[in-house]
């Protein structure tokens, strides 16, 4: 069921606290936030990004047309250059009208190909550029370089993010918002039902939370003087400190994250996009993660891929004009993708399986907007294409994980050499 903006907890102070304002102009600008929007579970890019209408080889959204209704069709639209996408005003109204909006400021980047078809290596290929679990994801870098004076280098709201080394100046709101309880006294978790007790089980006085500072600061200072030889172990201790006095400046600035938390609730995107709206235009955090918490695994009903786009771009056109309100449209760099696709056909049980080779959007500032980027053949797979300006080419490169992630720090000004060493970015989409 889809959940409407004024029927959030969550939205009820967010507006008040963002403002209101007019449509922001398309021209692009050098970005200053960066929003990863995760698509978890794998969507079918042939309802949307990467229109293959009638190729014999792939079965995509137009197989599930019913011709009894005139309404039901797929269609293709080409916005601004080449931006073409399948839209369908019965089905996947929301598509169309969020492009309809915001295609000038919106890049399709397509053949974005991730080399597994596990959701968790594919997932930590596609945030991290690597595949390593215990390397920290394009948002906790740019975080942690770009928000040394903030409360938060990033905060992930999706549960999903990999902060590696770079934890200290990553905040996790956790799935059912357990933040608030670490930085609201006043809020509680509820006891299971059957419990004949309450919580919280111990409540420590103030005199006794600045001791227990002082003691931790104390053997934070013995375990540098014993330890503390070698850069990990130094960073380690340091890393200690530096989230102790994070907290602290969060304690005093983050009033706005504390009144838009509901705790025990698990937040629909709209909510995440408020949220992440008030921390940008409050200086809380640099980057955060968000996640569309629906099931897009479609293995046994791909036909459910028309409801999943439908909520989808709903809610991406509520975190867009969100951003746009709060006065940070212009600022943020936002990236939407999935970690993959689904098969060009479809199984015996009316369903799809893995494919390697998804898209993704960019949006907002630092984007060439209303084009495509990439692309793929008769067959889904990604072909090659020159990373620089993002045309598809013979002798260019496949556009792999690595590049991506590489080409999305550059538009953060991180140097990506420092971080995915040897790594050639991809840059055809951004204005450099």
């Amino acid at each position: 069921m889809k959940i409407n903006r004024r029927d959030l907890l969550w939205g009820t102070g967010a507006t008040a606290l963002l403002g209101a304002s007019g449509p922001s102009s398309a021209a692009s600008s050098k970005p200053e936030h960066l929003l990863f929007v995760i698509v978890d579970g794998g969507w079918d890019v042939t309802f949307c990004h990467d229109p293959k209408f009638h190729v014999d080889a792939i079965e995509g959204p137009e197989v599930d047309a019913n011709p009894e209704n005139p309404f039901d069709v797929d269609e293709v639209v080409t916005y601004g250059e080449n931006l073409d996408v399948v839209v369908n005003a019965h089905s996947r109204p929301s598509v169309g009208g969020y492009f309809d909006r915001w295609a000038d400021r919106t890049a399709i980047v397509n053949g974005l190909w991730m080399g597994s078809i596990a959701h968790q290596a594919c997932r930590i290929r596609l945030i991290t550029g690597t595949a390593n679990s215990t390397r920290p994801d394009v948002v906790s870098i740019t975080g942690h370089q770009r928000g040394a004076s903030l409360p938060l280098g990033s905060v992930d709201l999706s549960g999903l993010g990999v902060s590696g080394a770079l934890a200290a100046s990553t905040g996790r709101i956790g799935r059912s918002s357990q933040l608030k309880a670490l930085l609201d006294p006043n809020s509680r978790f509820p006891a299971p039902d059957s419990a004949d007790w309450s919580l919280p089980l111990l409540e420590p006085s103030s005199s006794e939370q600045e001791r227990t500072r002082a003691f931790v600061e104390r053997r934070a200072a013995q375990f540098r003087d014993r330890y503390g030889v070698g850069a990990h172990n130094q960073g380690a201790v340091d890393g200690l400190l530096e989230s102790l006095s994070r907290r602290e400046h969060l304690l005093r600035e983050g009033g706005p994250i504390i009144d838009g938390l509901e705790l025990g609730l698990v937040p629909p995107l709209e909510a995440q996009a408020d949220l992440a709206a008030l921390m940008f235009k409050n200086k809380l955090c640099q980057s955060a993660t968000l996640q569309n918490y629906e099931n897009w695994d479609t293995h046994y009903f791909n036909r459910a891929q028309h409801d999943l786009y439908e909520g989808f771009f709903s809610s991406l056109d509520y975190l867009v004009a969100a951003l746009d309100a709060a006065g940070v449209l212009d600022t943020t760099l936002i990236v939407v993708a999935s970690e993959m696709t689904r098969t060009p056909k479809r199984n015996a049980t009316g369903g799809k399986d893995h494919w390697a080779h998804s898209s993704a959007l960019l949006i907002g500032a630092g984007v060439q907007g209303g084009r495509t980027y990439g692309g793929t053949d008769e067959n889904l797979e990604s072909q090659r294409m020159d990373l620089a300006t993002g045309e598809v080419h013979a002798g260019g490169q496949l556009m792999k994980y690595d590049s991506f992630a590489a080409g999305i720090l550059a538009a953060m000004d991180v140097d990506p050499g420092d971080w995915l060493p040897n790594v050639a970015p991809f840059t055809g989409a951004f204005d450099l």
